[in-house]
């Protein structure tokens, strides 16, 4: 596996999310821990995902601007709390910055609305459907052996998202 702090791992969902009331059909990614860390991203209250929250049975969020908005009212104690996601309780670690640019998503899915950790990369195998990975490429290390190392290793495919690949960030799917 590369090296782990320059790679995330990523599956989508849409989930029903909600507190008390009527849920909310979102956009959901769960996540390695350190995505956000990878993005240069820091939410604007709370904390992104910790190293440890990587289990599978981790159960911390962080929430979209937006959603956060809609749900919470813009709270700032919303961090602490409990969310719904497809009828578990998540408790919310981090609200992202309003202008946090969601384009890194598959052009197939919404934009996400909230994250949760708990993807343990160590788990894929090169028959898998259905995971993302953004990578930050070393320095010295190209594209194409980039391609080469996922595609042997495991399987992925690796296409280059412009918008991104400004700041050293390439994006691999799986094939």
């Amino acid at each position: 596996m590369p090296d782990s702090s320059n790679l995330s791992v990523i599956t989508e969902a849409s989930v029903p999310a909600g507190r008390a009331g009527t849920p909310e059909e979102v956009a959901a990614e769960r996540t390695t821990p350190n995505l956000f860390s990878l993005l240069g991203v820091t939410p604007t209250v709370g904390r992104g995902f910790a190293p440890d929250e990587s289990k599978p049975d981790s159960r911390v969020a962080v929430l979209s601007y937006g959603l956060w908005q809609r749900r919470f009212g813009g709270d700032r104690q919303a961090v602490g709390k409990q969310i719904l996601l497809n009828g578990d309780a998540y408790a919310i670690v981090g609200i992202l910055p309003a202008d946090f640019s969601h384009s890194y998503t598959s052009p197939f899915m919404p934009s996400p609305q909230v994250w949760v950790a708990g993807f343990d990369p160590s788990s894929i195998t090169g028959d898998y459907k259905g995971y993302g990975a953004i990578a930050r490429l070393n320095r010295g290390v190209t594209l194409q052996q980039a391609r080469t190392e996922m595609d042997t290793s495991y399987g992925l495919g690796i296409f280059e998202l412009p918008f991104l690949a400004a700041g050293g960030v390439t994006a691999a799917a799986g094939t």
